[in-house]
């Protein structure tokens, strides 16, 4: 391998979407010695990741894309990064690392260790958007988030090399297993991305009847409701990936709500409220300026119904939805 120094010359990224070309902008931003290489089937978003200065070259062929560099990610849909993984033995160098961001790792891993046993590194950066694209993608996305990273036991030697790359670019590096990064997510990004759905749905279907259901909405439903305008294609593979563990988290909360529903008619909430508030308290100052970030009031958004009853919105900070 090449000297720390020097590495990675030459990156390229497969997938230029929210995370892909964020990833590119952070590190343009640290590195505009590296070069850049993007590889999406889309050339609009070639297109518009070069005038943005995001990439040095695109490309829509992997194989031209990624052979002559040190560090590729994929940073497509979970499905795509299983059937590109088979391709990269026969186009990659020799001491190339591998890493992707998908938000479920033990099947990719699984998947990566049939056929890049030494070079391939599970990555999730935790961070994300209810907006998607490269139009949507910041260098500031990634700074301060956690990013994980999932070796496999071959791949071992490159992890330090990766990870001292990736902190340079302004994240925190956490070491999991896959099984116990899929495990941790399921309750904490899989779930509540299923809870935002369900409480969109049920409001909803209440607004068809009644319209106050959607102008007495309060703060804290708007923080739940934020992710519901996720699109189903970005969800339905990471869903299919951890099925079974986000079926174990949702059988925890269905005992969780019938406890709580006892809770309710005999008035036991305050030592559950004050658990909770102390958590949170907790959880605020080790969290992630992601996480952070979301604690907005109510009245930093400004929303409004379409005839046909979408809804559309801004945000103070420039942000539209």
């Amino acid at each position: 391998m090449r000297s720390n120094k020097l590495w990675p010359r030459k990156v390229a990224i497969v997938g230029l979407g929210l995370i892909g070309g964020s990833l590119a902008l952070a590190i343009r931003r640290a590195h505009p010695e590296i070069e850049l290489i993007g590889i999406d089937r889309d050339l609009p978003t070639l297109r518009l990741a070069l005038a943005q200065d995001a990439i040095d070259r695109g490309s829509s062929q992997l194989e031209e894309g990624v052979s002559e560099a040190d560090l590729i990610v994929l940073a497509t849909p979970i499905s795509a990064i299983i059937k590109i993984l088979p391709k990269l033995p026969e186009i990659i160098e020799k001491d190339a690392i591998v890493t992707d961001t998908g938000s479920a790792k033990r099947v990719i891993c699984q998947a990566a260790e049939r056929v890049l046993p030494e070079q391939f590194i599970g990555g999730h950066p935790i961070a994300g958007s209810e907006r998607q694209g490269f139009l949507a993608a910041q260098a500031e996305l990634l700074e301060g988030t956690v990013y994980v990273l999932t070796p496999l036991l071959q791949s071992e030697r490159g992890v330090q090399r990766l990870a001292a790359f990736l902190e340079t670019i302004g994240v925190r590096v956490r070491l999991m297993s896959p099984e116990h990064h899929d495990q941790v997510v399921a309750a904490t990004s899989h779930l509540p991305q299923l809870l935002s759905v369900m409480l969109a749905t049920l409001l909803a279907q209440k607004a068809e009847e009644d319209e106050a259901y959607c102008e007495l909405i309060a703060g804290g439903a708007w923080d739940w409701l934020r992710t519901a305008g996720s699109p189903y294609e970005i969800w339905q593979d990471i869903f299919a990936a951890n099925v079974d563990e986000i079926e174990h988290v949702l059988r925890q909360v269905l005992g969780e709500l019938r406890q709580w529903r006892n809770r309710l008619e005999t008035g036991e909430l305050q030592g559950i409220f004050q658990r909770a508030r102390r958590f949170r308290t907790c959880l605020m100052r080790v969290a992630s300026p992601l996480a952070r970030g979301y604690n907005l009031p109510a009245s930093a958004f400004h929303f409004y119904l379409d005839k046909g009853g979408r809804t559309h919105g801004r945000s103070d900070q420039g942000a539209t939805y």
